[in-house]
């Protein structure tokens, strides 16, 4: 992680970040269910939890930034609620 962050210094930072999180298996079956063809990493369940780990402690290596997690499991007019009212706490 301390390498990929290495990495991107150079780059601007957000003002703010959401990450819609979601467990790696329920993410797995909407996937398949939209009818995606299935590309390698998605198809290694073991690797998207890692990867999914990993974005869920970024937090802790950008502790002055605005990062919100959001829960993907709720109802998707629930999330776009939740995002709308975060943009305008933030923004207003």
């Amino acid at each position: 992680m301390k390498k990929l962050i290495e990495l991107q210094k150079h780059f601007p930072l957000p003002d703010i970040t959401f990450i819609i999180d979601l467990p790696t298996e329920t993410a797995s079956e909407r996937m398949k269910k939209d009818g995606r063809t299935e590309h390698k990493f998605e198809a290694n369940i073991e690797f998207q939890k890692k990867v999914r780990e990993k974005y869920l402690e970024i937090k802790k290596y950008f502790p002055e930034q605005k990062i919100i997690i959001i829960d993907g499991s709720k109802p998707i007019e629930e999330i776009f609620e939740e995002l709308k009212k975060e943009c305008e706490r933030f923004y207003i």
